[in-house]
């Protein structure tokens, strides 16, 4: 992990008076990655109070679930670091990072008799990595995918309820907002890139 540290502290140095611009931008990259991948580990943990009082009787098998993703997340930190945050890889990790997420809340959402409460948490992942993983759209769009397909086939829930309604009509509006978002984050990102290469060129 002490090359991950030292990453950091060099990039946010670099930051100030960048000397190479690619370089500078494939760090920044990484930068976002790896916050995605910190805030990712305390969020999960820390919402285990969320199921402490919502739903005590699952409280066990979820902090199971919500530990396991650290741990695995964790050890993708690990490995990462020792390879030296790799410029290729940031979406990989960015990925399975959002895919374990998907993978740790699904159960949850199976297993609760509060489906709304855990519903409203479930998206979070797609408004967050939505916002800081930069990337193309098809990145978000397929553990979305998985996930509406799952909540046809899996989910038992009665269509008529007032909650099922809401969640039937929640989540798609979740899944818009956040793939606006992306699209808009990636195009900004790129349109920046490329006004400040042109620029670069022209004082060059």
């Amino acid at each position: 992990m002490g090359n991950l540290f030292l990453f950091l502290i060099d990039f946010f140095k670099e930051v100030e008076n960048p000397k190479d611009y690619e370089e500078t931008i494939e760090k920044y990259l990484i930068v976002r990655t790896l916050t995605y991948l910190f805030l990712s580990i305390f969020i999960m943990l820390l919402w285990g109070l969320f199921d402490y009082f919502i739903d005590y009787e699952n409280f066990r098998y979820f902090i199971k679930l919500r530990v396991s993703y650290a741990v695995v997340v964790f050890i993708i930190l690990i490995i990462y670091s020792i390879k030296n945050m790799p410029y290729n890889y940031y979406k990989v990790v960015g990925f399975l990072n959002y895919a374990l997420l998907v993978v740790a809340v699904l159960p949850m959402l199976i297993a609760t008799s509060e489906k709304l409460s855990y519903f409203l948490g479930f998206s979070v992942i797609f408004f967050g990595t939505s916002i800081i993983m930069i990337w193309p759209v098809i990145y978000m769009v397929i553990p979305m995918v998985v996930s509406f397909v799952l909540y046809m086939f899996v989910f038992d829930i009665n269509l008529f309820t007032k909650e099922s309604i809401v969640i039937t009509i929640f989540m798609p509006t979740v899944f818009l907002v956040s793939l606006a978002a992306n699209i808009l984050v990636y195009n900004e990102f790129m349109l920046t890139s490329y006004l400040i290469k042109k620029l670069n060129s022209k004082s060059e």
